[in-house]
């Protein structure tokens, strides 16, 4: 059995194409970085900071300027080439890494907000634009595989930094580790430029277009108030993934430190979190075969217990545990919605698509650390991850009741497999139902035997 499984994710493995591989390899390189200071974000916050409502707010603070700038990057990464966009991204990563450095070695809480900004100018541009670059080159086949590529091969290579990290911060201290995220914005670049570009335009000849030609932000709203049902309620999803995530981000190395844990067991348990990442393209291999809805609904739920087992933490290791059960939730939850998202998604639109995907997971960034941080102040971190873990469960079973909806509308089929010339029209059904409610003549569709050209 682990045979044949082996043999079927290396099959799929060879038929991605390469331009996709490239790119998820130099993500990693990128992400590595990041993996040697991620798990002491938070903590650098709390000590230039003080009280977690204060973290809360700067950590929230460059997650609003990633929000603000992913639709038009997502836009951006429709028109202009996308190698000189990564470029541009991590050069600014470049002098964020500098800046934490400074504002942690100087305690400097202006430095740190300058570090922030170009944190969260800089996110957008490389990671929007990673998605939007393997977005445009999949097919609805292969569309939670080549996510899951990614997923997995980012997080091995950020897992494998803070493993490393939980040695190098006994001799070098936090500030120092976030030297580690230049250095590696470096290489990265200098491995996208083997990337084959999509688009001929330059970076600022694409910024023209999207700040003089279009009115971006009032475009994509009008697009989401016309997509469908299915599409909304996946951005949804995608909002609370987005809390989930942020908030374990966030606040489980806090919560580490106060249950006595050391800096290296902190940077050891946020390896753990990343471990089941690993294996982001076995769950998206689940994915593609298997009804999502159900796969969706069951992770929610299941991450939900495992929040709220962080309410009651004793055993001194059983958050090794918790936080490497949540992540598997985690993992399997994020390749699924990406791949949903892209068959849905109308293929003219997927840089869009890109961009208002990151759109919900930042704003749920936001209002999760945020109001997180609020609630921990007041009530403590124990109660408000119980509190989290309601509101995941509640999330987890209304997935059961959108998949009744659909299943009653004959949609369901759409939000597992992308089949039928029905699928590229979100709207038709939403038409049919109301021309049928105000009583007039509907004329039924059949669905044709294989898809248009001009569709695939």
């Amino acid at each position: 059995m682990p045979h044949r499984v082996f043999k079927t994710v290396a099959s799929d493995f060879r038929r991605i194409p390469n331009p996709i591989k490239r790119a998820c390899f130099s993500a990693a390189i990128f992400t590595a970085g990041w993996g040697f200071a991620d798990c002491f974000f938070a903590i650098l916050l709390a000590e230039i900071g003080s009280g977690l409502a204060l973290v809360g707010l700067l950590s929230s603070f460059y997650a609003f300027i990633a929000l603000l700038l992913a639709i038009p990057v997502g836009e951006l990464d429709g028109r202009a080439n996308q190698k000189h966009i990564l470029a541009l991204g991590k050069i600014i990563y470049i002098f964020a890494g500098i800046f934490y450095f400074l504002a942690g070695y100087f305690k400097s809480i202006p430095l740190l907000v300058i570090a922030l900004l170009a944190n969260g100018i800089g996110n957008p541009l490389v990671y929007v634009t990673y998605n939007s670059y393997i977005r445009q080159r999949s097919s609805k086949h292969n569309s939670s595989r080549v996510f899951g590529l990614y997923a997995a091969l980012t997080n091995l290579s950020w897992c494998g930094a803070m493993v490393l990290t939980s040695f190098l911060v006994i001799h070098f201290g936090v500030p120092l580790l976030f030297l580690f995220i230049p250095l590696f914005a470096a290489l990265s670049l200098l491995s996208d430029l083997k990337l084959p570009a999509c688009h001929n335009k330059t970076v600022l000849q694409g910024i023209s277009d999207v700040v003089h030609k279009d009115h971006v932000y009032k475009r994509v709203f009008k697009h989401i108030r016309k997509m469908s049902f299915e599409l909304i309620f996946t951005f949804i999803l995608q909002f609370f993934w987005g809390v989930l995530d942020f908030v374990a981000f966030i606040y489980i190395p806090i919560l580490a430190l106060r249950e006595n844990y050391s800096l290296s067991q902190v940077a050891l348990i946020m390896a753990f979190m990343y471990v089941p990442y690993f294996f982001s393209f076995f769950f998206a291999e689940i994915a593609d075969k298997k009804e999502r809805m159900n796969i969706l609904a069951i992770s929610f739920i299941t991450a939900a217990l495992f929040i709220a087992a962080l309410f009651g933490l004793k055993h001194p290791h059983a958050i090794y545990f918790l936080c490497f059960s949540l992540a598997i939730c985690l993992a399997i939850i994020r390749p699924t919605l990406s791949g949903i998202i892209t068959n849905l998604a109308p293929r003219g639109q997927r840089s869009e698509i890109s961009g208002i995907q990151t759109f919900f997971t930042r704003s749920g960034a936001i209002v999760g650390s945020l109001l997180f941080g609020v609630f921990s102040q007041m009530f403590g971190l124990g109660h408000t991850f119980l509190g989290l873990a309601i509101i995941t469960s509640l999330v987890g079973s209304s997935i059961f009741w959108v998949k009744d909806y659909c299943k009653t509308k004959e949609l369901l089929g759409k939000l597992n497999e992308a089949k039928g010339f029905h699928n590229y029209h979100p709207e038709f059904a939403k038409v049919n139902s109301c021309a049928k409610c105000r009583g007039e003549e509907v004329i039924e569709e059949s669905e044709p035997t294989s898809v248009p050209a001009e569709l695939q």
